[in-house]
């Protein structure tokens, strides 16, 4: 069958952002189909628009989505973060086109928090599935069916050795939004006089986000003493490398949906304080903490895309291969998520007084 995946986050120079892309490039490979029309992530976006119907009659003009449109048996779009609080809509609607047009329609590895929208649009597609229970208790709140299933991340083709963090603390880097919160805390934690020597930090968006880097984010985040992170895909790189983590409250409901999700007396903390104390208790929750462990290494077989069934148009390494060379096609996106990136580190170095690092032409375009 012949695919086309949206909100494909493969540009981004972002580990959990490439690893869910690399996922899906394989679940769809191993089932035999081909994506062969891909649009990327903010490549679906509309501005402007009151009405779900102004959505749609934009998403119809839209002569490149249209043309591809035209070409595929089914439309994937890859929920990520992205719909929530009324954001994200343009993709539900480019969904909605397809159906419309008989195309297979599947919505996967949501997040889904106060979206806008009547049930009925939600509830419409031949696969819904979220990542965490908040999402699928707001789903049954709403009398929409949904799948619930771990993040794509836990089935990517993490590889390689890492150990430049063994015995750290690591926290990870986090978003703009969340600097007075989990940045703040992050940030006295590296400066404190006593655990700041140990203490790390692994930026899940930049240089360990690279093309050829990113598989070894579990193998590196495996030789670390714990993991501190608001960052949803920082949660499961620690899970994925059986390393203890402490969650920082993010913005969305995405973080405690993961620790309701995996069970057991899994720590969210907010400042500083906090932070310390779970750090401390890490060794105290080691039983909770391996039961998590094991859930995840348990889902990496995940089935988003088995209602497609199987198909002879494709397999996993030339789905693999083919997303590579999608993304190396691509530089225009690649050099505006280094932009970004760039504005990040200069956020960041204005918290602590450091210069940012220069990143050669090669990681500005291709992460």
């Amino acid at each position: 069958m012949k695919v086309m995946l949206c909100n494909d986050t493969a540009t981004k120079a972002h580990v959990g952002c490439r690893a869910v892309s690399d996922a899906h490039a394989r679940m769809l490979g191993r089932l035999g189909h081909a994506v062969t029309a891909r649009f990327f992530v903010n490549e679906i976006r509309i501005d402007g628009a009151d009405r779900f119907e102004d959505l749609i009659a934009a998403m119809e003009r839209n002569e490149r989505f249209m043309a591809a449109l035209e070409t595929v048996e089914a439309v994937v779009v890859n929920g990520e973060g992205t719909i929530h609080h009324g954001s994200g809509l343009a993709l539900v609607a480019a969904l909605h086109v397809a159906k419309r047009r008989g195309k297979a329609t599947l919505l996967v590895n949501c997040l889904l928090e106060e979206v806008p929208l009547e049930p009925a649009l939600l509830d419409a597609f031949d696969r819904l599935s979220v990542r965490e229970t908040r999402s699928a208790a707001y789903m049954a709140a709403l009398g929409v069916r949904c799948v619930q299933t771990f993040d794509s991340v836990v089935a990517a083709g993490f590889a390689g050795e890492g150990s430049d963090l063994a015995g750290k603390t690591v926290v990870t880097d986090w978003t703009a939004k969340n600097d007075p919160g989990a940045g703040a805390a992050s940030m006295r934690l590296m400066r404190s006089d006593d655990l700041g020597p140990s203490v790390a930090l692994f930026q899940v968006h930049g240089e360990r986000g690279g093309l050829d880097v990113w598989p070894t984010a579990v193998a590196t985040l495996g030789a670390a003493r714990a993991v501190a992170s608001s960052r949803h895909h920082g949660l499961y790189l620690s899970g994925l490398a059986r390393t203890p983590f402490v969650a920082l409250r993010g913005r969305t409901w995405k973080g405690e949906g993961l620790l309701e999700t995996l069970g057991g007396d899994l720590p969210m903390v907010d400042g500083y304080d906090a932070l310390r104390e779970a750090l401390a208790r890490v060794g105290e929750r080691r039983a909770a903490y391996e039961a998590a462990f094991d859930r995840l290494a348990e889902a990496r077989d995940l089935q988003h895309f088995d209602i497609l069934g199987r198909g002879d148009d494709s397999d996993e390494a030339a789905e693999v291969a083919r997303l590579r060379r999608d993304v190396e096609a691509r530089p225009d996106l690649a050099e505006a998520d280094a932009r970004n990136v760039a504005k990040r580190r200069a956020q960041e170095a204005a918290w602590t007084g450091a210069k940012p690092k220069k990143r050669s032409l090669l990681r500005r375009l291709f992460g």
